[in-house]
């Protein structure tokens, strides 16, 4: 069995070998230079690595050139911005202005809307919104025993017929 600091001597071995062998990825460094971050004590090393990391993370100093052609880049991005917000709210305030039309048309506009939305609401599985409209037309729509992206119409008219032709049979067949 190891002795407990012939452990920890093999871990901080490998540890330090572990870092050795990321060094040798580091591009620009000689053999030279390898050897002698080698021999630095691991303390020391970590040291040296965070101060040249915050070093090369720092911006440099940007001239007043510089500051002011990015002033005035923010600047035109903005009026951009701004342009193209103002162009979308006018187009909306287009689209929802009154409107004049056929009877048809109007019906058409109103459906380019709606459509989309019931799609959604099909395709969430919600059949409540749709057959309130469905209804109107004698239809009715379900989703049972439809496979995905499916629903199945059936016609009311032809089910309130049966249903009421079997209520005359059930009562023909009382009376008798």
């Amino acid at each position: 069995m190891k002795r407990f600091k012939q452990h920890i001597r093999e871990k901080d071995l490998t540890a330090i070998s572990s870092w050795k062998r990321k060094l040798k990825n580091v591009k620009g460094l000689t053999k030279d230079q390898l050897q002698m971050l080698s021999q630095m004590p691991t303390p020391v090393l970590t040291a040296v690595i965070n101060q040249v990391g915050m070093i090369v993370a720092q911006k440099e100093a940007a001239s007043p050139e510089e500051k002011a052609q990015q002033a005035l880049k923010h600047a035109r991005e903005k009026e951009a911005l701004k342009r193209k917000h103002s162009q979308e709210k006018e187009r909306l305030n287009a689209q929802e202005a009154s409107l004049v039309m056929s009877d048809g048309d109007i019906l058409d506009s109103i459906w380019k809307e709606v459509k989309p939305k019931l799609e959604k609401e099909l395709k969430r599985g919600n059949v409540e919104t749709s057959n309130m409209i469905a209804r109107l037309a004698k239809f009715k729509i379900t989703k049972a025993g439809q496979s995905r992206g499916r629903s199945f119409r059936y016609d009311l008219k032809r089910w309130y017929h049966l249903k009421n032709i079997e209520k005359k049979c059930q009562m023909a067949n009382g009376k008798l």
